[in-house]
């Protein structure tokens, strides 16, 4: 039985090319002690970070399958000491060597503080020739982002990065998000309405977050991204660029998240989204507008004057106005009214319009017409006919319809599997500790 046993644990390792994951306790959080450890795991391996506090001066970089564990929130605490070059100080840089493999990287149970100098978490994955989805952020406080500079954000994503970040606490920064694509190789291999309510996104679900100096998140240059079921108390500003030369978000979807007590509206107006450029769909939020009597507005524009929309503004072909967007059932908490949405073209002229880029059921601002043709209730009340154009949203499947031609019902979107499927599985890891009995 020992060399049957034996025999089999080795054709398990043959087979799958997998050794036992192996767990690392670091013995202090000092910035060497935990370089060390990482240096030292094998793809697979678990590094355990003790409680304590340390100042890094230096960047640590996790480049393969890696899990890093700390003791836990204000438990493990990580501050920034890294001197200010400008170009973004991060704590941690996750920078995945060969991302044709997906390496599973983990950091969890952190207080990242980056006392009002640098930054914190940086993904960065170079070859555009691979997405990355296998990494997971996750029960972490990040924290005092505020330099001097107003330059620095709490997480930072570029390239096709579909990563889940999830229950996080962020307090105090100038940006929580900043999500980069991989300019027009994002939008050739990633096209937005193809990929709506798939793992093509990077997820940020079930986070809180405190007062966002400037934005809670922006992005840009082919950036698809998922924001849902997170708390926002403070100012609330969500940035989806146009094409800005670099070409603009391909995609972004925003629903089910609550925000409180926002008393510091956006010069130029109250709207809380600012939507101008990909596809959108923006549905279920719950927003306190500061003002008693305003409605605030989630803003629907074109980026640029001198963009023609018919191509990218580098000269790419695809043209990254808003397109195929979605709106509905955004609500003040304030008044209990649909939050209106703020249509801007620029002064060349018209550029993006209703019913044709996007489709809402929300009053126009400047125009003050309603949207009649955007409803929701349940599947079986869905009209049996319908115009070309109506949307229909049904509340308890969670798919989105829309007539295209008269007596037409197609179907749109449903979103993707909640809560994302990396926070509901554990990862599969080769048991340690192993012995062959007598």
């Amino acid at each position: 039985m020992k060399k049957i046993l034996f025999l089999t644990i080795w054709i398990i390792i043959l087979i799958t090319g997998q050794s036992f994951a192996a767990t690392i306790y670091v013995t202090s959080c000092s910035y060497a002690d935990v370089k060390t450890a990482v240096d030292s795991a094998n793809a697979g391996d678990t590094v355990m970070v003790p409680a304590g506090t340390a100042t890094w001066a230096n960047r640590l970089t996790l480049s393969k399958s890696v899990r890093l564990i700390g003791a836990g929130i204000e438990k493990t605490i990580i501050k920034n000491g890294i001197i200010d070059t400008g170009g973004g100080d991060f704590l941690v840089n996750i920078r995945p060597e060969h991302p044709e493999d997906d390496p599973f990287i983990e950091v969890t149970g952190f207080t990242f503080d980056a006392d009002n100098e640098g930054a914190c978490i940086s993904v960065y994955c170079r070859n555009k020739d691979y997405a990355y989805y296998n990494f997971r952020i996750h029960h972490n406080k990040i924290k005092n982002n505020m330099d001097e500079g107003d330059s620095y954000m709490s997480i930072k994503i570029k390239c096709n990065c579909f990563l889940l970040i999830d229950n996080n606490q962020f307090e105090n920064n100038n940006y929580a998000f900043k999500i980069y694509g991989y300019h027009g190789n994002s939008w050739v291999k990633y096209p937005g309405l193809e990929n709506i309510g798939t793992k093509n996104y990077l997820y940020i679900e079930n986070n809180t977050i405190n007062n966002c100096k400037f934005a809670v998140l922006t992005s840009g240059e082919g950036a698809r991204w998922v924001f849902r079921y997170n708390q926002i108390h403070g100012r609330v500003f969500i940035d989806a660029h146009g094409d800005t030369r670099n070409r603009g978000v391909v995609a972004n979807e925003c629903y089910e998240n609550i925000a409180t007590n926002d008393f510091n509206p956006v010069t130029g107006g109250s709207f809380k989204y600012d939507y101008r450029g990909g596809t959108g769909i923006i549905f279920n939020n719950t927003i306190q507008i500061g003002t008693s009597g305003t409605r605030g507005s989630f803003r629907v524009r074109e980026e640029h004057d001198h963009c023609t929309c018919q191509y990218g503004c580098d000269g790419s072909p695809g043209g990254d106005q808003v397109n195929n967007g979605y709106i509905w059932n955004n609500i003040n908490s304030r008044s209990n009214e649909i939050i209106a949405v703020w249509v801007s073209n620029p002064s060349s002229g018209t550029i993006i319009e209703e019913d044709r880029d996007w489709w809402d059921d929300a009053e126009h601002s400047p125009g003050g017409e309603p949207s009649s043709n955007f409803t929701y209730d349940i599947a079986a009340n869905r009209p049996s006919t319908s115009l070309d154009d109506d949307c229909y949203w049904e509340t308890d499947t969670r798919k989105l319809y829309r007539s295209i031609g008269d007596n037409n019902w197609t179907f749109i979107y449903s979103p993707y599997i909640y809560p994302h499927p990396l926070a509901v599985s554990e990862v599969l890891q080769t048991p340690t500790g192993l012995k062959i009995l007598k």
